[in-house]
């Protein structure tokens, strides 16, 4: 037993008969003893490093590169978003991970629940079968993963020495994220103020926006992003939707002031002083609609953005242009995409102004309201129907696969809409005038 076991490394050995057990045992535990008293200084005076780092105002950066060196393994900090907010001892250690945290971000939802919340956690990635994550929790929200990827077997004090970092890097993000919500607040008050036009002096309100970095004296423009329906756990996602969108937008550094204006709603208003850094915006806008629907797949993000404006005069025209560009976006079939402007809008940008007129309401309910009780009563979907029918150019074949729906089942609605509004749908002014009907919709059941 004694021969093989010495073969395969298992500290087996016989004590003496003559020897009593505890001449054997107190060296043991005295040694024991002297590893955790080992542990606990190496532990300490790291600590010391990593707070030193701290003080000289190295934040993350400080506190990997340090972790790095003590533990010669690549370190890498994540955020929840999924950007690299620090590696030690720089960027290329990361670059062998990075692979791994791609492929664990596609399945983070299924992963997280199997990781302990500010534990080192063993993750199997590619070509790694050795990397640690650290997912850094602050109560009920993620605030970062850390991710290690050790040259080889890590001693005891090493996993100590990880986690204690982890908890200084969880404190160094919770102060910059208060810094940055602090600047936040700020941002959004000054876009508050304009919209509500809450202030008598338009010099100062102009000098709180270039303090902040934001100049009304520039061509901007207004957008509006917002999901179709809210779910539950609306105060959560409110917070998350406005920090993807924010994380989003800086990424690009164009100036912008947003804020939340609704359970998921954002309005803002952003630079655009020429026509690159307008379709700079208009790429920006459709990216974070992606980006937002991918995070948030309960619900369908659109966006609308207005046309070009500058000086505070501009900003109600322009946010009411937003919002009306939103709101046709959301009415429009879905393979139009999720970002509507309202240069684009056609009849729709001189419909809105003639929204109070009497004739055109009673116009709207004439032909239009038939159909709109019918489908409240009952649950059905021939306004739909009609809007892709008429979007097909009345093209029965293309309705129904945009429908997802038999060919006979469109005749069968389509015979219906006839038959409650006493119309033919052949004559093309009847057509012309459920067109309308369907542009008017966007205007007034808003």
């Amino acid at each position: 037993m004694i021969a093989y076991a010495d073969e395969i490394g298992m500290p087996l050995f016989r004590i003496p008969s003559n020897r009593p057990y505890m001449d054997f045992m107190v060296p043991l535990y005295e040694r024991l003893m002297e590893e955790q008293l080992y542990i606990l200084k190496q532990v300490e005076q790291i600590n010391e490093a990593l707070t030193e780092e701290i003080f000289r105002g190295n934040g993350i950066d400080g506190i990997c590169r340090v972790l790095s060196q003590e533990t010669r393994a690549a370190v890498a900090v994540y955020s929840y978003q999924g950007n690299l907010l620090a590696a030690g001892p720089d960027e290329g250690n990361a670059a062998r991970i990075d692979a791994v945290w791609e492929d664990y971000r596609k399945n983070r939802s299924v992963h997280d629940r199997y990781l302990k919340k500010n534990k080192c956690n063993r993750i199997h990635g590619i070509g790694s079968e050795n990397l640690l994550c650290i997912p850094m929790w602050a109560g009920e929200e993620c605030l970062a993963y850390m991710l290690i990827e050790p040259a080889g077997a890590l001693p005891d004090v090493n996993y100590v020495l990880l986690e204690k970092a982890s908890s200084m890097v969880s404190i160094e993000l919770l102060k910059e994220n208060a810094a940055l919500q602090e600047e936040e607040r700020e941002k959004e008050q000054l876009l508050e103020d304009v919209l509500l036009t809450r202030y008598r002096d338009k010099e100062l309100i102009l000098m709180r926006g270039k303090y902040i970095g934001f100049d009304f004296n520039r061509r901007y423009v207004f957008f509006v992003i917002d999901a179709q329906v809210s779910g539950e756990g609306v105060s959560l996602r409110q917070e998350r939707i406005h920090n993807s969108m924010r994380t989003k937008v800086y990424s690009k550094q164009i100036p912008c002031l947003m804020m939340n204006s609704g359970f998921s709603q954002i309005t803002g208003i952003i630079t655009a002083d020429s026509a690159e850094r307008l379709r700079d915006c208009r790429e920006l806008l459709e990216e974070a609609v992606d980006l937002l629907n991918q995070e948030f797949e309960a619900l369908r993000f659109y966006a609308g953005i207005s046309s070009c404006g500058i000086g505070l005069e501009d900003v109600e025209r322009c946010c009411s242009e937003a919002e009306l560009a939103f709101r046709t976006g959301v009415s429009m079939p879905k393979e139009k995409g999720a970002l509507s402007c309202y240069t684009e809008l056609g009849a729709l940008c001189f419909l809105s102004e003639t929204r109070e007129s009497e004739t055109m309401h009673r116009f709207y309910e004439e032909h239009f309201r038939a159909l709109l009780d019918y489908d409240a009563e009952n649950n059905s979907q021939l306004i739909e129907t009609l809007a892709v029918y008429l979007d097909c150019g009345t093209n029965l074949r293309l309705t129904a696969e945009r429908l997802f729906i038999h060919k006979n089942s469109v005749i069968y609605r389509l015979k219906k809409i006839e038959s409650l509004c006493g119309v033919s749908l052949s004559d093309y002014q009847v057509l012309f005038d459920f067109q309308l009907c369907l542009k008017l919709m966007v205007i007034l059941e808003s």
